[in-house]
């Protein structure tokens, strides 16, 4: 390993010493004393002194080839705003595909984007997308790739003509962050996307077998002048909400506002004030029965978008802000005779939150989050009627710092720490990571690595340390890659109270090589495969744990239908301490196995498309396999109305884990069910089948108003056969333990539903204001009862006590600068 990095790193510098910069396009932007109108139609005077950008180059499906169709280009600025003009050519305007879909949805519809990253730094940026149906999109770049839920406020017109289709784009200063210098010199690029083709052409070339997008820009030159103006941006809102619950209802009337304010040209403080995030689409809830907590996927705007600096290290995870008080079991602890407990809250409520973030000229990243939850407490009632509180969740400050320094050739180092006090006696939390990239001239070889240590400090000035370090040396360039990594995390290693760690206590070796075709040949478009070779052991004590081996493949066909499949395989026995939850104590001896798995993909272009994917899982074990499939049909009525439907199943037959009591069990001890033995450690053997059904429904009445529909239903079921003893050698033996009731019933079966439903009307009816209505209904069953058929479990959940949300929200968007402009 040292000497295979020390060649990596001679390399590296030695690479370096011969490489040239490629050759990049240079655009001149013109000034303009008169603002173009926005019409969709460039063919205003002021447009024709502006230098004419074109020679377009295909990015796919024939990189390095001219754009089958012309795309010319002008740039304009004034002191407000840069102006872009866009006339793309084609067969007619009939060529042209339009779907109308949501914001942020590009959707089967043609596009143009501009691309700008204002400090030249080849890994920052922002993106601004407008669609043929005058759809926009806008997301920012970061070494994490697009991030598309950041929203900014611009202006876009659209027209389709004889020719084609033109575009019109207004970007004020307030959508940007830039160098506040006399003039400025910005890394720029512009895409334009066919979709009847699938043509994708750059006007300043992005080769698809370099590393990187923004790093292959063109330069863009001319601007002078201008100031960053007075960022002030102000969102307030007020909403209101009539729930039903059973036979409880509510209603309730929130307000309050996000704040984004300029500290600097570079800085900018974003601020939640009482902020409502009861809009947000349902989680996709599933029944868990790994070790492992499950993560969801963060759905609150305001922790998605501008957090590219926060979310390095992988220590930053936002759920954590509002989940779960940390002592939820207090209210049990507190339970005396004939208490019940009346409620007893699942998350807890965020007072405010704020974010500061910037870049300064010399490429010095700096990032500070904070957030405060209130206290949260459960409700009990005595026999005698009387309610008192009983505190679960203490006040809690969340926070996050980061300084992030842009190095050459889009390498970086970060150095980031995460903290979170609690107020009282509950147990306080520190973690501080360092993380650097570094690549060659060419951007074509790597280092990088990544080292943290996390601190818990409790009562009495006890305090818990753990640590990780991580090395990973790889070639990024090229159709051929490959990758070489080292992974250490200690045993009490946990970043868990403000990050997201699966599972720690683990070394792993990796290795990973892919090797991609771009260009078109034969049959195909483009061509992929790529594999892994993985060894993990156990850090303390120090033991193997896995060794794995997968290769996987893509296949683009010419018609741009695609399908590809995958081998996986442990060939080894191999020891799984983590199923046994034991503290690393015990371990269970995990069979021999390979999973086989395949996909096929038809193309979008067409009103009918349909996904289908499934794997194979066989163990080296009698019956006990593992399947999964997933068929997900598309149909698009037209351009304004769309379906997509998603069924899956997973089978597990004979499969083996760790018996967790349920509720049942517990109820039933003191009724002298039979106890499981306290020296033994209980596995079960059995089956569980899941499924899944997702329906996805769209309506845009026009680029700016449309309706969604998502219903969800998860239905998973588990049915244990039998339960055994786990040996000191990791296998089962029998034991006198039943794991049933006293009417044969075993403890440990489950049948758990998820439903949802989420439908929202939404109107953008000014840029950056928005008027949403939602309705949300949710049901969530989980009994030991096994209901047989699927469409008996749906009758009987149907049945059951939901939960309906109807709400609506008014949001508006106030520009402190287009407010003054307007005053004067």
């Amino acid at each position: 390993m040292k000497n295979l990095l020390s060649f990596f790193v001679a390399l590296f510098f030695l690479n370096g010493a011969w490489a040239n910069d490629p050759e990049k396009k240079i655009a001149v932007a013109s000034t303009s004393t008169k603002t173009p109108i926005l019409d969709g139609i460039p063919n205003e005077r002021v447009w024709e002194n502006a230098q004419v950008l074109e020679g377009f180059t295909q990015m796919e499906p024939n990189p390095g080839k001219l754009s089958s169709r012309k795309t010319t280009v002008r740039i304009l600025y004034n002191d407000d705003a840069v102006f872009i003009s866009a006339q793309m050519e084609d067969v007619s305007g009939d060529s042209v595909l339009k779907e109308l879909t949501a914001r942020d949805d590009i959707g089967n519809a043609d596009w143009f984007g501009v691309f700008i990253d204002a400090y030249k730094d080849g890994i920052n940026g922002v993106g601004f997308i407008v669609t043929a149906s005058g759809v926009q999109s806008d997301l920012k770049y970061s070494v994490f790739g697009e991030d598309e839920s950041w929203n900014a406020v611009w202006n876009s017109v659209v027209d389709i003509n004889d020719n084609g289709w033109t575009a019109e784009i207004k970007i004020p200063y307030s959508a940007l962050r830039f160098p506040n210098q006399e003039e400025q010199q910005w890394h720029i690029n512009f895409i334009r996307y066919m979709r009847r083709t699938r043509e994708k052409a750059s006007w300043n070339f992005v080769d698809p077998t370099v590393n990187g997008f923004l790093n292959q820009s063109g330069l863009l030159n001319g601007i002078k002048g201008i100031k960053p103006p007075v960022r002030l941006q102000l969102f307030p809102y007020v909403s209101s909400y009539y729930n039903i619950s059973g036979k409880a209802k509510a209603t309730s009337i929130n307000g309050g506002m996000d704040v984004k304010y300029g500290l600097s040209d570079a800085f900018t403080l974003d601020m939640t004030l009482i902020p409502d995030f009861g809009q947000v689409q349902s989680d996709n809830r599933i029944l868990n029965l790994t070790p492992f907590e499950v993560k969801y996927q963060e759905n609150r705007q305001f922790f998605t978008e501008g957090i590219e600096l926060f979310s390095k290290g992988d220590l930053f995870y936002s759920r954590r802000i509002g989940e779960n008080p940390i002592d939820q079991a207090a209210a049990f602890r507190a339970l005396g005779d004939g208490d019940t407990i009346l409620k007893n809250p699942s998350d807890s409520k965020l007072l405010n939150a704020t974010k500061v973030s910037g870049r300064t000229t010399g490429g010095l990243g700096i990032g500070f989050f904070n957030a405060i939850t209130q206290n949260t407490y459960a409700t009990l009632r005595n026999s005698q009627g009387q309610e008192r509180e009983v505190l679960t969740g203490p006040l809690t400050n969340y926070n996050v710092s980061v300084l992030d320094q842009n190095l050459p050739n889009n390498s970086y180092v970060t150095l980031i720490n995460t903290n979170v006090s609690r107020n009282g006696s509950y147990y306080d939390a520190n973690v501080t990571g360092l993380q650097f990239v570094l690549k060659d001239k060419a951007i074509k070889y790597a280092i990088s690595g990544f080292g943290a240590v996390s601190q818990k400090f409790e009562t009495l000035g006890k305090q818990t340390f753990g640590s990780t370090h991580k090395l990973s040396i790889a070639k990024v360039s090229g159709n051929f890659k490959a990758s070489l990594g080292y992974n250490l995390m200690s045993n009490r290693y946990d970043p868990n109270d403000m990050g997201f760690l699966l599972f720690n206590n683990i070394i792993e070796k990796l290795f990973t090589a892919s090797y991609n075709i771009y260009k078109p040949f034969g049959w195909f478009n483009r061509v992929g495969v790529n594999g892994y070779v993985t060894h993990t052991s156990i850090y303390m004590p120090r033991a193997f744990n896995n060794f794995g081996v997968g290769v996987n493949s893509f296949f683009i066909l010419k018609n741009f239908h695609a399908f590809g499949g995958f081998y996986n395989t442990e060939p080894v026995v191999t020891y799984d301490y983590f199923e046994t939850r034991s503290d690393f104590k015990r371990y269970y001896t995990y069979p021999i196995n390979n999973t086989i798995g395949a996909w096929i993909s038809t193309d979008y272009r067409k009103r009918f498309a349909l996904d289908v994917d499934g794997d194979y899982r066989v163990f080296d074990e009698p019956g006990r396999t593992r399947v999964n499939c997933n068929i997900s049909p598309r149909f698009r009525v037209n351009n304004r109305l769309s379906f997509i439907y998603v069924w899956s199943v997973s089978d597990l037959r004979n499969d083996v884990g760790y018996a967790v009591r349920n509720n049942h069990y517990y109820n039933n001890m003191a009724q002298g069910a039979q106890m499981e033995p306290a020296d033994q450690l209980i596995f079960g053997i059995r089956d569980q089948l899941t499924y899944t059904n997702l329906l996805t429904t769209k309506y845009s009445f026009n680029n700016r108003m449309g309706l969604t529909f998502r219903l969800r239903h998860y239905w998973s079921k588990v049915k244990y056969d039998n339960v055994y003893q786990l040996t000191p050698d990791g296998y089962l033996a029998g034991t006198t333990y039943t794991g049933n009731d006293s009417a044969g019933n075993s403890y440990y079966d489950n049948s758990f539903n998820a439903f949802n439903i989420d439908m929202v009307y939404s109107y953008v009816f000014s840029p950056g204001s928005e008027l949403r209505l939602v309705w949300k209904n949710s049901i969530y069953t989980s009994e030991d009862y096994i209901r047989n058929g699927y469409s008996d479990n749906l009758n009987f959940l149907l049945d059951q006590s939901q939960t309906n949300s109807f709400s609506v929200k008014f949001l508006y968007f106030i520009d402190y600068s287009m407010l003054r402009r307007k005053t004067s």
